[in-house]
C-alpha cells in the first residue's frame, strides 16, 4: 500500500444490547464509531477503524465492503492481528459512499455488519 498524505483513525467500540435492542440488524449489539462520520478531504488518505471499549480483545475485524463504483477505496487490509482494518481512499470525486465493516464475535462465532458513514469531497 502506497504511503498516504492523511491517517484517519477511527474507534469502535461493540457492545451487546438487551434482547432486541441492538443497533445491528439482528439486534443484539450496539456500536459507536467515534467519530462516526468520516468526511475525506485530502487525496490519498488512509481510513484505519481500530476495536476499543471494555471488550475490544472479543472481537476480531474481518472485511470491509463498500458500494464505490469510482474506485475510491482499495487496499482494504486487516492490521494489528485483528484490532484493525485500514483502507486507502482516493478522494479524486466527491462521493457519499456506503460502508460496512465486519467485525467476527469470537465467543459467539458469528460476523456483525455495521456501518460508517463517509463523504469525500476533493480539493478542486
Amino acid at each position: 500500500m502506497p504511503s498516504p498524505n492523511t491517517i484517519i483513525d477511527v474507534s469502535l467500540t461493540i457492545t451487546d444490547a438487551p434482547p432486541g435492542q441492538g443497533q445491528t440488524s439482528d439486534r443484539k449489539y450496539n456500536y459507536m464509531f467515534d467519530p462516526d462520520r468520516v468526511h475525506v478531504t485530502e487525496g490519498n488518505t488512509e481510513i484505519v477503524y481500530r476495536l476499543s471499549g471494555k471488550h475490544h480483545d472479543r472481537f476480531q475485524m474481518a472485511d470491509l465492503f463498500t458500494t464505490d463504483a469510482r474506485s475510491q477505496f482499495s487496499g482494504v487490509e486487516v492490521i494489528e492481528n485483528g484490532n484493525a482494518i485500514r483502507v486507502l481512499h482516493a478522494n479524486t470525486v466527491k462521493q457519499l459512499t456506503v460502508v460496512l465493516v465486519v467485525v467476527k464475535d469470537r465467543d459467539k462465532q458469528q460476523n456483525i455488519g455495521l456501518d460508517p458513514q463517509v463523504t469525500n469531497d476533493p480539493t478542486p
